[in-house]
């Protein structure tokens, strides 16, 4: 019998579909760890055991936890699917002898300014970019490459607290929300126009054994920017086409230069409009946010959710499946001036013209808040045996479905 420890601050709903399918594996204890009440955790039913700290973010109760789950027995593996946490929990890892991601690999994926320039050491392409602690450094790089640019924290995920700058106004409104200094640095990014989207892996001791390539339409800092957008993550089944192959070849050489062993990794990539070539922005060690693992599964008919835990678990990958359909995911922006759902409309007037494409429909409850994020509210899921009508359904799905507020 395995003892797996799955380590999470809180057990919300995005982290318990990684949680549930593990408990139906045979030979797997699984043990949880974080600092939900005890009787909501019962009340999930997804534990064998479950270990409560006060607060799951101190490493020094942390490690008392695991020294008490660890006697007698010996801890075959620590998961966590936050990557705000991965160092701390390398850190555990080499701490209590158990194999996984170390704090010193960790690094080079959370510190975004060392990822990139490990990239520059290893030929890789990306966009320029600054280290900044202080609100002059960030001067000299606009000096230097002017505008527009890209500014975020050192160590963020995805877009959250992204900044699109295109002039002084906006660049002295992103360092006042940014406030870089040396316990808070961010990074500031050369922007790259052209193409975006991710490729996404399971890799196991460095080596790529399934993979899958979305596009976002528009690019996602479209999104970020304006509220009206509403951006589809699109997915071609004609994975394999040579249209792909630069970002597979340059994918496998980005894990292998970060010293990745065994991980799902998010990659995302442009492919630039003034030369073609493509440029990484930034890769993750974990699977990706919503939706993408959702397009992925609606692609391939597969449940990457579960194949996470049988790959982190066993070191090995199970997917053996081809992409079967073109997927589009929309995302579902709440329009107006309120903070509420107010109104939905257009719902079955879509499900009557898409009929033949729908996968998915994801709405919010009338009254539930209006979210702060591209992605939205709900989420219409399109898949079919053409791209372009995939993706044509897709758009008349954000274009007919209304979500007020």
């Amino acid at each position: 019998m395995l003892d797996v420890v799955f380590y999470s601050p809180h057990f919300g709903q995005n982290t318990l579909r990684f949680v549930e399918p593990i408990k139906n594996l045979q030979d797997v204890n699984l043990i949880g760890l974080g600092q939900d009440s005890q009787e909501y955790i019962d009340g999930l039913g997804c534990f064998n055991e479950f270990y409560r700290v006060e607060n799951a973010t101190d490493e020094e109760q942390l490690t008392e936890a695991l020294t008490k789950i660890s006697r007698g027995r010996k801890i075959d593996k620590l998961l966590n699917t936050l990557e705000e946490y991965q160092i701390m929990v390398g850190r555990l890892r080499e701490k209590f002898g158990i194999e996984g991601l170390d704090s010193e690999t960790a690094k080079k994926f959370r510190d975004k300014a060392l990822m990139k320039q490990v990239f520059k050491e290893n030929g890789i392409l990306c966009a320029d970019y600054q280290r900044t602690e202080n609100n002059e450094d960030a001067r000299e790089f606009i000096a230097r490459n002017g505008f527009p640019i890209i500014a975020k924290p050192l160590k963020g995920a995805g877009c959250v607290n992204t900044f699109l700058i295109f002039n002084d106004e906006q660049f002295e409104s992103a360092l006042k929300a940014l406030n870089p200094s040396p316990e808070n640095p961010s990074i500031l990014e050369e922007f790259i126009q052209g193409e975006e989207g991710s490729f996404d892996t399971f890799t196991v001791n460095g080596e790529i054994e399934f993979y899958s390539i979305t596009t976002y339409n528009p690019p996602l800092l479209d999104a970020m920017m304006n509220e009206w957008i509403q951006p589809i993550y699109a997915l071609n089944k004609n994975l394999r086409g040579s249209h792909n192959n630069e970002i597979k070849e340059i994918g496998a050489k980005v894990i292998k230069a970060l010293g990745l062993k065994t991980a799902m990794t998010h990659m995302e990539w442009f492919r630039r409009e003034s030369d073609g070539k493509i440029y990484i922005g930034e890769i993750a060690a974990r699977p990706p946010g919503h939706p993408v693992i959702d397009v992925h599964n609606y692609a391939h008919d597969i449940d990457i959710f579960a194949e996470w835990g049988k790959l982190m678990i066993y070191d090995k990958n199970f997917i053996i499946a081809e992409p079967k359909h073109n997927v589009g995911a929309a995302c579902l922006r709440a329009q107006g001036e309120g903070q509420t759902i107010t109104g939905i409309s257009g719902v079955e007037e879509a499900k009557d013209r898409l009929k033949d494409y729908i996968e998915g429909l994801h709405l919010p409850e009338i009254g539930s808040p209006r979210m702060d994020s591209y992605v939205g509210e709900g989420l219409l899921f399109c898949r079919g045996e053409d791209f372009e009508k995939t993706l044509w359904a897709s758009t008349y799905g954000t274009e007919i479905i209304k979500l007020h507020c």
